[in-house]
């Protein structure tokens, strides 16, 4: 249970990146799902959820290319409160 002013962080893997797509229909062995910003987006909303940030997000820095498609990005990095 999240206090009224408490933030949610999550991170996701990104459906679109360039290495989910290469390696389409193998499975993976660390996550059963991954999401597009706007699928993570409803999913959280429908939820009753409040997004305050959504971005693409690379745990490495370096290799941090912010587009707009995240083909650069494994993860998406969600920030979001609860609705009132």
């Amino acid at each position: 249970m999240l206090d009224k002013d408490s933030l949610l962080i999550v991170t996701v893997p990104n459906a679109i990146s360039w290495r989910r797509i290469v390696r389409r229909g193998e499975e993976s062995k660390d996550h059963l799902f991954s999401f597009t910003k706007s699928t993570i987006k409803n999913l959280l909303e429908k939820a009753g959820f409040k997004i305050i940030k959504i971005e693409y997000f690379s745990w490495f820095p370096k290799f941090h290319f912010e587009t707009k498609e995240g083909l650069f990005s494994e993860t998406i990095l969600i920030i979001c409160k609860k609705s009132n």
